[in-house]
């Protein structure tokens, strides 16, 4: 970041240790995501039988809190999206900088 050559050099071991950490700890991410998604989605298709038009409109006032918590989960989903792309691109910009470097010092 801003030029500045890192300060240590991974090994090989320690590159293939960090690659496989952090794509398992995204993958860990995608499937709570997901998770989340499908809650989501089945909270969504629990309000729609009581929307109005629908048969069972008569109790939507006693099933309001469905629509709170939809909009919590749509929060929760965001906010893990969120996750996901910022630890991916942290990982792809720590990949990206002992790279550069070591090709770097290789070239020299």
């Amino acid at each position: 970041m801003f030029g500045a050559e890192p300060q240590e050099r991974l090994t090989k071991e320690e590159r293939r240790d960090f690659d496989n950490y952090a794509s398992d700890r995204i993958r860990q991410s995608v499937r709570a995501a997901i998770r989340v998604g499908a809650l989501f989605l089945a909270n969504i298709l629990l309000i729609v039988p009581f929307a109005a038009g629908q048969p069972l409109h008569r109790y939507w006032y006693s099933t309001r809190f469905l629509v709170w918590i939809a909009m919590a989960l749509w929060v929760w989903l965001v906010i893990r999206v969120a996750g996901i792309w910022g630890a991916w691109q942290a990982a792809r910009q720590t990949r990206r900088q002992f790279r550069e470097s070591d090709d770097g010092a290789a070239r020299d």
